[in-house]
């Protein structure tokens, strides 16, 4: 009879090692998943660098009506002041 107790008592032991070893490869798991997603959040997030101008920047009115870009690369903006050609360096205004 003790000696079926004793066999009861080992294998409660052991479950509870492999439940706790479960619960540690779990996190361990865990852990290292959230590490990868946190680590590659930064380089997924780039912006495109974006230059802001006023209106005093282009000598135009405060409001673009449509934007079209030309074969030759320039832009040009259907402005309330009227058409502006932008190529890259300087806006001129027709």
């Amino acid at each position: 009879m003790k000696l079926i107790v004793q066999a009861i008592l080992l294998i409660e032991k052991n479950q509870k090692l492999a439940l706790n070893l479960c619960k540690l490869n779990f996190l361990k798991g865990f852990y290292f998943i959230l590490l990868c997603f946190i680590s590659f959040a930064g380089f997924t997030q780039e912006l495109p660098p974006v230059v802001n101008y006023s209106p005093n920047e282009y000598a135009g009115g405060n409001q673009n009506w449509m934007i079209a870009q030309g074969e030759n690369d320039n832009f040009y903006f259907a402005n309330s002041a009227g058409l502006l050609k932008y190529d890259g360096e300087r806006f001129q205004l027709y």
